[in-house]
């Protein structure tokens, strides 16, 4: 950079010309003031716009991505509770296998059916709804505050959800016809597992198989007495230690397995990974978005299910390959971040 005056060179942060003693403070082209801040301190106008670079156009991307998400997030939610007419219509009908243990094979417990399907649904959509409005008032407490809302809940989901339709898609092809998956109609038994799965195993893979093995350690560790109360480490929220990867590894390790029986051997790594996803959510943020990026990820045809027809069709179809582009901006970002974390040998 030169001075405007005299044309010699200025030394990066200065304020005066050290040739000319001109002020080389950006002057305001409207008011023709030299606040030397980003703003004009009489018009209010932005002054210097930064060059947003590569990090800062995926985290433009993202914001974008989120808002898309939150559509999406709003049509599911709609959804969720609308079938909850079917769900009441139907459940004489209905014979319900949804309590089950993994090995790491699902092995149902017990079944239910009626009044029971009724009251599992209510509940579970109960807690979808509460796990959503969490989100959604932390986004909007974060953008009061004016703090950077990429390091949220409600932006991380967007990134997470777009990376896991690029993995699947590339998994996808990697197979090829080897590729089988089960039959998603949206008939309401299968509107029920969906949403049973976002809640169910969120609280076995992630309180269970993650939380409740770090809280133990953590106790033994700190001899009966944590740094975090000891219920934060159930519903998450408590932060990384380098010893919680192994719990971490193993839970999504888990949760990848368990998807081998309904869609085959393809599904086991790209669900390892969301499983990885979403450990990391539930460690970082709490179990209210770990529940909700499951919920994100099994209601993503829920368009389909609620209007009939090539228009369902075409909005999932569109909602889908946007995620998949804005999927490449999370790259960037978490790689972005892995590499920091690496470099500053530190946890994300």
């Amino acid at each position: 950079m030169t001075c405007p005056r005299c044309n010699e060179e200025k030394e990066k942060g200065s304020v005066f010309c050290r040739h000319c003693g001109s002020d080389l403070r950006n002057p305001c082209p409207h008011c023709s003031d030299h606040p030397g801040d980003a703003f004009c301190r009489r018009c209010g106008r932005r002054l210097d716009r930064p060059k947003p670079g590569i990090m800062g156009m995926a985290k433009t991307v993202a914001l974008y991505a989120g808002l898309l998400c939150g559509l999406i997030l709003l049509l599911e939610f709609v959804t969720m509770w609308l079938k909850l007419g079917d769900v009441i219509s139907s459940a004489s009908e209905l014979t319900f296998g949804g309590f089950y243990w993994l090995d790491p094979m699902p092995r149902t417990l017990f079944t239910v059916s009626g009044n029971w399907i009724i009251l599992i649904y209510t509940v579970e959509a109960v807690i979808v709804t509460l796990c959503l409005w969490k989100i959604v008032k932390e986004v909007l407490k974060t953008r009061r505050d004016g703090d950077d809302m990429s390091d949220t809940a409600g932006l991380r989901l967007p990134m997470i959800y777009s990376i896991s339709f690029v993995l699947n898609f590339i998994v996808m092809v990697v197979f090829n016809e080897h590729v089988s998956t089960p039959s998603i109609d949206g008939s309401i038994n299968m509107i029920i597992s969906l949403l049973h799965a976002s809640v169910y195993e969120e609280l076995y893979c992630r309180l269970l198989c993650l939380g409740l093995p770090i809280l133990v350690v953590s106790l033994i560790l700190a001899r009966g007495k944590t740094e975090e109360p000891w219920y934060r480490y159930l519903l998450g929220g408590f932060g990384y230690r380098r010893w919680m990867l192994i719990f971490l590894v193993l839970s999504a390790l888990l949760f990848g397995l368990a998807h081998y029986d309904g869609w085959g051997a393809w599904k086991v790594i790209p669900s390892f990974v969301m499983g990885l996803f979403i450990g990391y959510l539930f460690v970082r943020y709490g179990l209210y978005a770990a529940i909700s990026m499951h919920f994100l990820t099994d209601f993503a045809l829920s368009a389909t299910w609620l209007i009939a027809g090539n228009l369902g069709m075409t909005i999932t179809a569109l909602s889908l390959l946007s995620m998949v582009v804005l999927g490449l901006c999370g790259f960037v970002i978490l790689g972005k971040e892995l590499m920091d974390a690496t470099r500053e040998r530190r946890i994300l």
